[in-house]
């Protein structure tokens, strides 16, 4: 996962090693299991938080809180990425911080 974030737009294969519930894909999973915490907000798409094995499974794992927009989370994973909300509703960052933006992770 790291590698793949120090190289935007490269593609990295996974090993399935995590087994989060569906809709939310192992490889999502993994993502959210290796950068995802207690200080990490994170926002789920409408199809998502409608899963309440979901919300259950990366709270015990993460601790992750769960934003209540878009624009409050750090990470954002969404479930149907052709219904995603706009991208100017995450946060975007600043050209000081570009890292205060959110990370998408679409399934």
């Amino acid at each position: 996962v790291m590698d793949a974030m120090a190289r935007p737009g490269s593609v990295q294969a996974l090993s399935p090693l995590a087994h989060p519930p569906a809709p939310l894909s192992a490889t999502a999973g993994a993502v959210a299991l290796s950068l995802c915490d207690n200080d990490t907000p994170v926002w789920l798409d409408p199809r998502l938080q409608a899963e309440a094995s979901v919300k259950a499974w990366l709270g015990f794992h993460t601790g992750s809180p769960l934003a209540n927009t878009p624009a409050d989370a750090h990470f954002a994973i969404v479930a149907n990425p052709a219904e995603m909300a706009a991208l100017d509703g995450f946060s975007q960052g600043t050209q000081e911080y570009p890292d205060r933006s959110t990370t998408l992770v679409l399934l």
